[in-house]
């Protein structure tokens, strides 16, 4: 998506919370890699930026690249879909 008039005249620190969300993972999909390692991605995005995301996460995943994703137990029913799901809470003890 492209931005015009006067959003794509604002520095980052301008930005809401949600456009640098998009900003940033937009950074990183832009090249073609084996691996993505996102924290909380779906974090402060709207539900159709979340929608559109998933997709694009979705086919890189397709196309053989391994998607490691970190999410709260709220999101993880909304991941299901992407792959397997390692739920670490349920294997990490404290010591």
């Amino acid at each position: 998506r492209e931005f015009s008039g006067a959003l794509s005249e604002l520095w980052p620190h301008q930005l809401s919370t949600g456009f640098r969300q998009i900003a940033l993972i937009t950074k990183t999909l832009i090249k073609t890699c084996p691996i993505y390692l996102l924290d909380e991605p779906f974090a402060n995005l709207d539900n159709l930026n979340s929608l559109r995301l998933k997709s694009i996460l979705q086919k890189q995943s397709r196309q053989g690249a391994c998607v490691v994703i970190t999410a709260q137990s709220a999101d993880i029913d909304q991941l299901k879909d992407l792959g397997q799901i390692l739920n670490l809470e349920e294997k990490l003890r404290c010591i």
